[in-house]
């Protein structure tokens, strides 16, 4: 998986539960929030994972599944400490973050910045 790619699976996934949430897209939020993250050492992290794989068609897809997921709950926990996104900024990005990766559904390290 390259950058890009990294990026269109997760704003995809991000913007869709987004609009879902809050009737409309708002790309502001949306590189707000990419700024947040590390893309280039997901992608690293992924490739890893990626080559340890028995199958790596299979293991491709549950990746994609997997960001897919987490950009989804990601979208939902950030409406939620945004006050339904009217308070989007990057103390309550942090705090969705926070909480996706103390659930431990974030497999994918590192994937923010340091505090």
């Amino acid at each position: 998986m390259n950058r890009e790619e990294l990026i269109r699976v997760l704003e995809k996934g991000f913007t869709s539960e987004w609009i879902k949430q809050s009737g409309t897209p708002d790309y502001k939020i949306i590189n707000l929030v990419q700024e947040s993250f590390l893309p280039d050492q997901m992608v690293e992290s992924l490739n890893k994972d990626l080559q340890k794989a028995k199958n790596r068609i299979l293991k491709k897809r549950y990746q994609r599944f997997l960001l897919t997921s987490l950009s989804n709950q990601f979208a939902d926990l950030l409406f939620y400490t945004s006050n339904e996104g009217k308070n989007v900024n990057p103390s309550t990005i942090r705090e969705a973050q926070e909480i996706l990766k103390h659930k431990g559904n974030c497999p994918i390290m590192p994937c923010i910045k340091p505090k």
